[in-house]
């Protein structure tokens, strides 16, 4: 629990701990009183925090502080978009 804590990845945790991401799942819920469902809405919420964020940070580095890929940044935002009934407003290109 110290690690979930400290902000460490349920993935990372599973590697050290050798053990299932339901594992951690359920112990998360056990001591905290959070599904995983309500970790994952509080993930996606942090991911478009980032993503509409000013100044504008690049994908890359969201992709890099959150440990997540590209299609979930973009799932993360729509979901969040869907749940408080707003208009996602598309990106303009980012300049690499």
């Amino acid at each position: 629990m110290e690690r979930v804590m400290l902000g460490w990845r349920v993935k990372e945790i599973c590697e050290e701990q050798s053990c299932s991401e339901a594992y951690i799942y359920k112990l998360i819920k056990k001591r905290k009183g959070s599904s995983a469902m309500d970790y994952r809405w509080k993930q996606w919420e942090l991911i478009a925090a980032m993503y509409h964020a000013e100044p504008k940070l690049t994908l890359e580095e969201i992709e890099q502080a959150c440990g997540v890929s590209r299609a979930v940044i973009y799932h993360a935002v729509k979901k969040i978009a869907e749940r408080d009934g707003k208009e996602i407003i598309p990106r303009e290109k980012e300049k690499n």
